[in-house]
């Protein structure tokens, strides 16, 4: 079985601000079939997901900041956009009060 290729979207942020549909034809035209939204712009999720399908491009995932007391307002994204997998660069921060200290 093989997978398709894909790119997180962070990687050409600035194409996307200044381009969504256009840099995401030319992702497609390159050889990407998936991609990994990293925020959506001056759109809304609905509207972000019809421009990557548009461009013949998959989106199974977005990247998200979990960093957040609140996770409502992150999922109701990720079910705009349609993905299946919701992923952060790192996990949620301690409350420092709550930290333990590194061992050694």
């Amino acid at each position: 079985m093989r997978l398709p290729v894909g790119i997180q979207l962070y990687m050409v942020h600035d194409a996307i601000d200044a381009d969504a549909p256009e840099t995401l034809r030319k992702l497609y035209q390159i050889g990407f079939r998936e991609v990994e939204a990293a925020g959506t712009g001056k759109y809304k999720p609905a509207e972000f997901r019809k421009l990557v399908t548009d461009a013949g491009l998959g989106m199974p995932s977005a990247h998200f900041d979990m960093n957040t007391a609140e996770l409502g307002p992150v999922f109701d994204i990720a079910k705009g956009l349609g993905v299946k997998y919701v992923c952060t660069p790192s996990p949620p921060l301690l409350d420092k009060a709550q930290a333990t200290p590194p061992i050694g």
